[in-house]
C-alpha cells in the first residue's frame, strides 16, 4: 500500500495528471507482495502506480466483465425513455457490490440519474409515456413536477420502485445546469458528493466530463486538507468517499446503511 506524507503530497501538476492532464508526476511506493515488501512502480497516464498481484489482476478482470454486463442492461433501461436524456449514470449498491448487502433478497434498487435540458418539457413527455412512474404530483401537470424539482431540495425529482425490463430502479431527474453547478461549485454537494464515489456512465456528455473532473479535483484537495501529515492511499480514498457521508443526516437517524 502506498504511503504519502506532507513532503510528498501530490503537486498541482500531479493532481491534474490524475484527472487527464498532460503533466507527468514521478513517485515511488512500497508494495506488499508474496510476503515481501519491495519498491515497485509502473508508469500509467503520466504517473506511477503499484504493480497488481495475480489475484488482483483476476479480480479486476472479473469486475470489468460484470460492469460491462450491468452497463448493457442499464443502457437498455435508459433507451426505454422517449424523452431526451443528455447525460445518465447509475450509482450505489445496486451497481457496485458493497459491504452490508448480500444475496438476492437484499438486492437494492438501482439508483440512476438523468440529466436533461428542460425538466418541464421532459416531465411532460415522460408523464405521457410513463404515468405510473409518478405519484399524485403528475395529476397537477409537468409544471408542478418541475416546480417541486427546482424549488424544493437539491434540484432532483425521484421516481422510485420503477420496474423496466426486469430491473427495479429509482431514477432522479435533474437539469443539466443544476448538475453542472453542483459539480463545479458544490452548491449542495448532493450529486457532487455521490459522484466522488464510483459511478457507471450510461450516456455521455462533453460538458459533464469536464465538470466531473473539476469535482474530483475539488474532492482531492479537500481530502488533503483533512488528512494528517502521513497517510496511505486507502486513507486518501476513504476520506474522499466520506466527504458527502459526513454531512448526510440519514447516517445519523438510520435512514442509510452505515456499513456502506
Amino acid at each position: 500500500m502506498a504511503t504519502c506524507s506532507a513532503d510528498s503530497r501530490p503537486t498541482e501538476e500531479a493532481r491534474s495528471s490524475s484527472f487527464g492532464a498532460d503533466q507527468t508526476h514521478q513517485t515511488s511506493v512500497s508494495v506488499e507482495k508474496g510476503g515481501q515488501t519491495k519498491a515497485n512502480t509502473t508508469n500509467y497516464s503520466g504517473g506511477l502506480i503499484p504493480e497488481l498481484t495475480d489475484e488482483e489482476e483476476s479480480r479486476l478482470e472479473s469486475m470489468r466483465g460484470a460492469q460491462k454486463e450491468i452497463r448493457d442492461r442499464l443502457s437498455e433501461v435508459v433507451a426505454h425513455f422517449s424523452a431526451p436524456i443528455k447525460y445518465a449514470f447509475a450509482y450505489g449498491s445496486g451497481v457496485y457490490k458493497q459491504t452490508g448487502y448480500g444475496g438476492e433478497k437484499t438486492k437494492p434498487m438501482v439508483d440512476m440519474i438523468f440529466a436533461v435540458s428542460h425538466p418541464d418539457h421532459w416531465h411532460a413527455l415522460n408523464i405521457s409515456q410513463n404515468r405510473p412512474h409518478y405519484s399524485f404530483m403528475a395529476t397537477l401537470g409537468s409544471n408542478a413536477v418541475a416546480f417541486v424539482q427546482d424549488k424544493i431540495g437539491a434540484g432532483v425529482y425521484y421516481n422510485p420502485f420503477v420496474e423496466i425490463n426486469g430491473v427495479v430502479i429509482k431514477y432522479g431527474v435533474v437539469s443539466m445546469e443544476t448538475l453542472s453547478n453542483d459539480l463545479l461549485n458544490w452548491d449542495t454537494l448532493y450529486l457532487a458528493g455521490r459522484m466522488h464515489k464510483p459511478t457507471l456512465t450510461l450516456r455521455r456528455d462533453p460538458l459533464m466530463r469536464i465538470s466531473k473532473q473539476v469535482n474530483l479535483t475539488h474532492a482531492v484537495r479537500a481530502a488533503l486538507l483533512m488528512l494528517p501529515k502521513t497517510f496511505t492511499t486507502a486513507e486518501l480514498f476513504r476520506t474522499i468517499a466520506s466527504i458527502s457521508f459526513s454531512g448526510d443526516f440519514r447516517m445519523k437517524v438510520g435512514g442509510e446503511n452505515p456499513n456502506k
